[in-house]
């Protein structure tokens, strides 16, 4: 049985969960982890960080009908992590139900109010997927496969790659200021700098890629 990647695309007022990001591009919302709570609800741990005061999101959130309870820890007037219960979550808790699980949220993507909301998840296969679809038709959702395949493998880094991005984090090459530069690197892994910059910069790409996605799922950009 092979993995299967599909887009899903479900109406927005029935999918939606919490706002988390109301201003759209002036907040950045990213989703920590997520599981069912009692009966209908979710329970969320969400990380936000704001280009303006923290507190608008947070009283968005509040004040979302769907939402039951809110706990924020501030950090500073930009930032904050949030753990949020929400009412009434059909989709994810029959996503939950099901082998897959969401490779980007669909509570975090910026996108206009009362459009559809489009997502990508991994299916263990077909029939998993059928199953999924079958939960959320009984109450009452159409949730619809817009792309399916098989998981983007190009994506994934290299083991060269997952090396060079190891020895780099461990020798301080990403820390400001750095404790070694490209030339220093190059020599304990015994490379030219040339191509040792353009493996760290194909394996950087990657990890941007499969960090930011665009509103409607795909990555931000290709990397090879």
């Amino acid at each position: 049985m092979r993995l299967k990647q599909v887009t899903l695309e479900v109406d927005a007022p029935v999918g939606r969960l919490v706002s988390p990001a109301p201003s759209g591009r002036t907040i950045v919302t990213k989703m920590v982890s997520c599981r069912p709570y009692r009966e209908h609800c979710m329970i969320e741990f969400l990380e936000i960080i704001s280009n303006g005061d923290i507190k608008e999101p947070i009283d968005a959130i509040r004040a979302d009908p769907n939402t039951e309870y809110v706990n924020c820890n501030i950090f500073d007037k930009h930032r904050a992590s949030c753990m949020i219960i929400t009412r009434n979550s059909p989709v994810c808790r029959a996503l939950s139900s099901t082998e897959s699980f969401c490779k980007n949220c669909p509570l975090t993507l910026d996108r206009p109010p009362e459009t559809p909301v489009r997502w990508q998840v991994m299916f263990s296969g077909s029939s998993s997927l059928n199953r999924f679809i079958s939960k959320v038709k009984s109450k009452g959702i159409t949730a619809t496969p817009t792309e399916v395949g098989d998981p983007k493998k190009n994506r994934l880094l290299t083991f060269e790659q997952e090396q060079v991005i190891a020895i780099a984090e461990e020798r301080g090459y990403f820390e400001f200021p750095r404790r070694i530069g490209l030339q220093g690197l190059s020599g304990i892994l015994k490379v030219c700098p040339s191509t040792l910059d353009e493996v760290l910069r194909r394996a950087e790409g990657k990890i941007i890629a499969n960090h930011i996605t665009k509103p409607n799922g795909t990555p931000s950009h290709k990397a090879s």
